[in-house]
């Protein structure tokens, strides 16, 4: 039998949102707290670099850094998709569909902070959240097994 892998890094990042999110002075500085335990392990000099109070104060501040951490911390590990799904009319950190992104490009390297939009010719161009596209087919397998299961709209 298969268990869920989850690591400790995101069970301290989901913490730190959630208490984020509570809007309580006391939650606020959980947050950042837990934030920071998964952010300064990584740092050349956390006692320089942590997040602190002065910037990050406020759910409309701490929440985008919370989920700036999570794409940092997450790459290449397939936890992107569910936060792009979650996120949608978020009341903090809203996301419209599928963000642009590269495709066997060789970019400048500018093109690589987090957060940079990217219009040139070699990318994947961005996907709202109300094109049919943003909820996958039902695979054929599926239908198969299940005649009267139907498919998605436009699929």
């Amino acid at each position: 039998m298969l268990a869920p892998v989850i690591r400790y890094a995101e069970v301290l990042l989901n913490m730190a949102e959630a208490q984020a999110r509570l809007n309580t002075p006391a939650s606020l500085a959980s947050s950042l707290a837990l934030l920071n335990q998964v952010r300064n392990r990584s740092l050349a000099n956390p006692a320089t670099q942590a997040y602190t109070v002065a910037t990050l104060n406020t759910p409309q501040t701490l929440v985008p850094a919370i989920l700036v951490e999570r794409r940092i911390e997450f790459l290449m590990e397939g936890r992107r998709w569910s936060d792009i799904h979650r996120l949608q009319n978020d009341d903090i950190a809203p996301i419209n569909g599928i963000p642009a992104k590269l495709a066997n490009a060789a970019p400048v390297a500018a093109l690589y902070t987090l957060g940079t939009p990217y219009t040139g010719p070699y990318g994947v161009p961005a996907l709202p959240y109300s094109d049919y596209k943003f909820i996958w087919p039902i695979p054929q397998i599926e239908m198969n097994t299940n005649p009267g299961l139907g498919q998605n709209p436009n699929w």
